[in-house]
């Protein structure tokens, strides 16, 4: 799992819709990869049937995480399936990259654990990419965290590794720990 996190305007939606092929890149067309293969070889019908985005507004297909994973499945009638059995909590091999953005914004504490832990769950065996501007669950549990600053990775680590840095990530890290630690004391 890897989190991509940064300031707002840092990159980081860009990031994610260049990796869901919802934008081509302009410079370095072979740059982005699956499977060691540049993704603008693939058809754009496998891709989209192979994965399942998930963002903070929900424009692009209005659906619940489970309905947009089940899309790839309705051109073989299979959807209902798909859908029963993601209640009962088996694990689709359908779809292979999952990106989330902003998954939090809209939730409350309770509502983002909830999520973060369903999303988790349904990781295994997929790519999940999450763009998140909230430090805190997401970071400490990914594999892999990419921070952005002014359209660039800054820094690549774990969330331990970044903070030892005491870069980039820590300082962005740093200013949300505060600010709910002012909170509290209000």
């Amino acid at each position: 799992m890897v989190v991509i996190v940064g300031s707002n305007g840092s990159g980081k939606s860009t990031i994610l819709k260049l990796l869901s092929q919802f934008y081509d890149p302009t410079s370095a067309p072979d740059s982005i990869q699956v499977d060691g293969i540049p993704i603008s070889r693939y058809r754009m019908a496998d891709l989209r049937r192979a994965t399942a985005t998930l963002t903070q507004d929900h424009s692009l297909f209005p659906l619940s995480l489970g309905e947009n994973i089940a899309l790839g499945y309705s051109e073989r009638g299979d959807a209902t399936n798909c859908l029963k059995n993601l209640e009962r909590g088996k694990e689709t091999r359908l779809i292979r990259f999952v990106a989330v953005n902003e998954p939090s914004s809209a939730l409350d504490s309770e509502g983002e654990f909830a999520r973060f832990d369903n999303l988790i769950r349904a990781r295994e065996g997929k790519t999940m990419i999450f763009v998140t501007h909230r430090f805190g669950r997401l970071t400490k549990r990914a594999d892999l965290v990419v921070c952005m600053k002014d359209g660039t990775i800054a820094e690549i680590g774990t969330h331990e590794e970044l903070i030892a840095r005491e870069g980039e990530y820590a300082k962005l890290y740093n200013i949300q720990a505060s600010t709910f630690i002012d909170k509290e004391n209000l």
